[in-house]
This record gives C-alpha cells, sequence and structure tokens, in this order.
C-alpha cells in the first residue's frame, strides 16, 4: 500500500515536471525565441560553409589528380626527347661505363670489407664497439653521474663505436685496385653528367617536351590556388562551426531559465 502511494507521488512529480517544460516550450520567452532565430541562422551558415568546404575538397582532389598526370606527362616527355637524342652524344655508352665503375668500387669495398673481417684487431674492434653501444645507452640514463664526467664517457664510448668505421676507411684508401676503381668511377659519373647536360640543351626545344613543361605549370599552379581555397574554406567553416556551438549553448541557456521560471510558476 505504502509503495503504491510512493509510485503515485513519484507519478504525479513526473507529470508535473513535463507539464512545466511542455509550457516552457510551448511558451518561450522573447530571450529564448531570440536564441532560437541565432541558431537556426548559425546552422544555416554552417550548411553553406559545408557545402563549399566540400566544393573546394573536390576540387583540390581534381587539381592534384590533374597535377600528378601532368607530372607523369612530363616525365615521359623528357625520357622520350632524350631516347631520342641521347645516343647522337653517346649517353646510353657514357651511362652505362658509369655504372659498371660503380659496380666495381662496389666489389672492390666487399673485398676490402672481407679482408678486414678476417683480421683478429677488426674483429676485436667491432666486439669493442657494441660493447661501447650498450654502455652509451646505459650513460644517457644514468642521472646519478655528474655532466662533466657523463660527457667525457660518452666521448670515449663514441671514439670506441667509431673504430670499426676508421678501420674500414683506412683500409680502403690503403688499396690501390679500390683507389683506381674510384677514380675511374668518378670520371665516368663526370663524363656521363657532361652529356646529359649536352641532350637536355639539345631537347630544351623540343615541342613535345614544351607542350609537356606549360601544362605540367599550369596544373601546378591551379593546384597550388585550390590548395589555397581549400584552406579557407576550411578556415570559414571551422568558424561557422564554432558560431553554431555557441548558439547552442546560448539557447540551451535561454530553455533552461524558461523552466526555471515555469518551475517558479
Amino acid at each position: 500500500m505504502k509503495t503504491t502511494k510512493l509510485l503515485s507521488l513519484a507519478l504525479a512529480g513526473f507529470a508535473l515536471a513535463a507539464a512545466l517544460t511542455g509550457a516552457a516550450q510551448k511558451n518561450p520567452s522573447p530571450q529564448t525565441k531570440k536564441a532560437k532565430d541565432q541558431l537556426d541562422q548559425a546552422q544555416e551558415k554552417l550548411k553553406d560553409a559545408r557545402k563549399q568546404l566540400d566544393k573546394a575538397q573536390s576540387e583540390f582532389n581534381d587539381a592534384q589528380r590533374d597535377q600528378q598526370a601532368a607530372a607523369t606527362g612530363l616525365q615521359h616527355a623528357r625520357r622520350t626527347a632524350i631516347d631520342r637524342v641521347g645516343p647522337k652524344f653517346g649517353l646510353p655508352a657514357a651511362q652505362a661505363a658509369a655504372d659498371t665503375a660503380r659496380q666495381e668500387v662496389a666489389s672492390g669495398r666487399d673485398k676490402v670489407l672481407a679482408r678486414l673481417k678476417a683480421r683478429s684487431d677488426y674483429q676485436s674492434a667491432v666486439s669493442a664497439a657494441d660493447e661501447a653501444r650498450e654502455k652509451f645507452s646505459k650513460l644517457n640514463g644514468d642521472a646519478s653521474i655528474p655532466d662533466e664526467q657523463r660527457a667525457k664517457l660518452l666521448a670515449d664510448a663514441t671514439a670506441v663505436v667509431r673504430a670499426p668505421a676508421e678501420m674500414q676507411k683506412a683500409a680502403e684508401d690503403a688499396d690501390p685496385p679500390l683507389q683506381s676503381a674510384q677514380r675511374a668511377s668518378h670520371s665516368a659519373t663526370e663524363q656521363a653528367a657532361a652529356i646529359t647536360a649536352q641532350v637536355e640543351k639539345e631537347i630544351a626545344d623540343d615541342p613535345p617536351l614544351k607542350a609537356a613543361l606549360a601544362k605540367s605549370k599550369d596544373a601546378a599552379a591551379r593546384l597550388a590556388k585550390a590548395r589555397d581555397a581549400l584552406a579557407r574554406e576550411q578556415k570559414q567553416f571551422d568558424a561557422a562551426q564554432a558560431a553554431a556551438n555557441r548558439e547552442q549553448q546560448q539557447y540551451q541557456q535561454a530553455q533552461a531559465a524558461d523552466k526555471k521560471k515555469a518551475k517558479k510558476k
């Protein structure tokens, strides 16, 4: 019986609260009406800002695809022109000679390193370097060591870590075949670069290449313009979103004030 009575009182309370809320919603104050109008306007501006942002994003995506396509077209046009003009200047042979020379250098270094790895002093240096790396890591995390002492210990560890690489460089510098291969590679690379410059100068007036270059520049300019527009629309959308949030909060506050007045009545 007591439970039924309490339930009846609770239901009556809910009904009264609903009535007061309904009254506040049916008869909003002038402040609430104004807040609702401002919220509607802010949401409409947000909707328009969203449309403009979506449009700017779409235009940016299109411009980006066009720029990538233009860049690919330019690469193809340049490659085609070089393939057509290059043989006249001996470019393929020069590039092949440079590649072969680089391979000879790599092979020479591998041989030097293989001989070095067989030496006990190098093996000891590598082991010491591994231990020094671990010590280096511990020193960095040990706050108990004074800064001056830590700096000296770190310098010593760094020297030990660098020792194997320095031994390898010294062995390479002392290897006549490798030094000869490096000189040949340097010369071949310079020769290929000089011929490439001649070919580039020759194809500068190539009509398909000039057209592809102009198209690429135009696409890059349109992409930059689209990127700026997208950033501008994003900024405007963010501002509209913030304004809508503020108006929503003010409208809710006005509604709460109406409900509070309705309860007092």
